[in-house]
């Protein structure tokens, strides 16, 4: 673990994971936020909050296979449903502009 990072955690190597995992996240922010800036994504829209949206977005069909079952009437893991949820996220990606 850097050094730097150890200080500017306290010292605790628990403290400096969390403020490495910290950085790595508002890194991914920064970047949503450029995406933005560059015109990818509305202006309106705050960026922590499309990404948080797009992490549960990802984690939805492992997280929750029985609603995924109950709402598409497919598997979670099933090929079929994992191509159409990747086509249907791009599309509401897309949209986000």
């Amino acid at each position: 673990m850097d050094a730097a990072i150890r200080r500017r955690a306290g010292g605790s190597a628990f403290t400096a994971r969390s403020t490495v995992r910290n950085i790595a996240f508002a890194a991914m922010v920064d970047d949503v936020r450029r995406r933005q800036a560059a015109g990818e994504l509305a202006a309106d829209l705050d960026p922590a909050y499309v990404l948080l949206t797009l992490f549960a977005a990802a984690m939805a069909p492992t997280l929750l296979p029985q609603i995924v079952r109950r709402v598409t009437g497919r598997a979670a893991d099933s090929p079929e449903f994992l191509d159409e949820y990747a086509g249907q996220l791009r599309r509401v990606i897309e949209r986000l502009r």
